[in-house]
């Protein structure tokens, strides 16, 4: 399906390429009305989301077993950048996608030196979001993939 902006709405352009299990998110973010369109969207790939109002503790996010975090470094406040660090430290295989407003280039450098894996500024399209967010994980997945192959044997030599 064609969106009136002209983006692919269906399930294939979001995200459902494969029938693997679905993407499993936690946005971390207040803006009401972004939200209520991504949901949409989320909803429409058949991801599995949860919306968090609050930062959550680290073991929390743990538990619910995610393949991404997309956040909002204004919704954590003056706390937002050690949040970040300690998420990205705690969590390495964790894709995070930091989506937030109007940010300096040293503050996108600093998000991205820290761990995040990518960084989006708001307003945004949440398609562009999605395919962010999907690109994160599908990157994450090929990575675990190499390391779970083993050693590549070729003759004698390994």
């Amino acid at each position: 399906m064609i969106a009136g902006d002209g983006i692919r709405t269906d399930a294939y352009a979001l995200g459902q390429m494969s029938q693997t299990a679905p993407i499993r998110i936690a946005v971390l973010d207040s803006d009401t009305g972004f939200l209520q369109v991504l949901s949409k969207r989320l909803e429409g790939a058949g991801w599995q989301y949860r919306v968090l109002a609050s930062p959550v503790p680290l073991d929390a996010i743990v538990s619910m077993r995610l393949n991404a975090v997309v956040l909002d470094l204004a919704v954590l406040g003056p706390q937002g950048w050690s949040y970040l660090e300690r998420l990205c430290t705690r969590l390495p295989g964790l894709g995070i996608v930091v989506c937030t407003g109007q940010s300096s280039v040293a503050q996108r450098v600093r998000g991205l030196r820290l761990g995040a894996d990518d960084w989006m500024t708001k307003p945004c399209h949440p398609e562009e979001l999605i395919a962010r967010v999907e690109a994160v994980v599908r990157r994450r997945k090929r990575a675990e993939a190499r390391v779970d192959a083993g050693p590549v044997v070729v003759g004698e030599i390994e």
